[in-house]
């Protein structure tokens, strides 16, 4: 049997599954890894987890941007990891570049390139959005 553990020590257990539920751990290895850190039972693992994912969607208030969000602080880890990364080539451009456009996509904070405005009488109003793509090709030396 476990030991009983402290409010303090729960915010902090609780603290740390937040933070693996934001590197974007699946389910099932969250509950293995909550099992074995914490040395609780699987019933306690998915308190644990249920109470981490109140505390994050708490933090947002509203249960639509949950996800987005924890979307947003997926990215901003990746592409803090990738500023950190020494060796830069190609790819790692690519990947950066994806991610910060993912991140704009999440935020919302995308701008129009060209809006395309077309309509009939039936369809008095069509917007399309155009939009440009960046990307390197992995064999450009920079």
């Amino acid at each position: 049997m476990a030991k009983r553990v402290t409010k303090a020590e729960k915010e902090k257990n609780i603290k740390q599954v937040v933070e693996w539920i934001i590197d974007g751990c699946s389910n099932n290895a969250l509950e293995n890894k909550i099992k074995q850190k914490f040395e609780v039972g699987l019933r306690q693992a998915r308190n644990y987890k249920k109470w981490a994912n109140k505390k994050i969607e708490k933090f947002y208030d509203q249960e639509i941007e949950f996800k987005r969000n924890k979307r947003i602080l997926q990215t901003e880890r990746k592409l803090k990891l990738l500023l950190d990364s020494k060796e830069v080539d190609a790819k790692l451009i690519n990947s950066f570049v994806n991610l910060q456009n993912l991140l704009i996509k999440l935020e919302g904070t995308e701008q129009a390139k060209k809006v395309k405005v077309s309509g009939d009488e039936e369809n008095p109003l069509a917007i399309k959005w155009v939009e440009e793509k960046t990307y390197v090709k992995p064999e450009e030396e920079i």
